[in-house]
């Protein structure tokens, strides 16, 4: 049952480390963190109260959600690294570039990926759009 209520699988997860080295890295590399967002999602229940939390907490782990959001740039291109987070697990992890900076985000998934296979990972590279005067 313990198993059933479990809200990390180790299997689709990695570390949040590799999310903290490839932040250095990136920071070493020149890039400039623009944006860093943290979120919090839950399910309420009404006026929220420390036992209810408690509770909830035991019954549905997954009653809180977190996930981070961070962007970066350099040289006017942006990069762009998204995840949900439990406990200290990363998964489902998005990766957005502009076209001069997709090779980075390339780099970067399979450095996740060499951690984990099994972690989601998608990667999205931002269109350029042509002025329409």
């Amino acid at each position: 049952m313990f198993l059933l209520l479990s809200s990390v699988n180790p299997d689709k997860t990695a570390p949040i480390a590799a999310i903290t080295a490839i932040d250095a890295q990136l920071l070493k590399e020149g890039f400039q963190l623009d944006q860093r967002l943290i979120m919090k999602d839950e399910i309420v229940l009404g006026p929220a109260n420390p036992a209810k939390t408690w509770l909830l907490s035991r019954i549905y782990p997954g009653y809180q959600t977190r996930s981070e959001n961070r962007s970066y740039s350099r040289g006017g291109a942006k990069l762009g690294i998204d995840f949900g987070l439990r406990g200290n697990f990363v998964l489902n992890v998005s990766l957005s570039a502009d076209p001069a900076e997709t090779a980075q985000a390339r780099k970067i998934q399979r450095e996740l990926s060499g951690i984990n296979p099994n972690l989601a990972i998608w990667l999205r590279t931002n269109a350029t759009t042509a002025a329409t005067h």
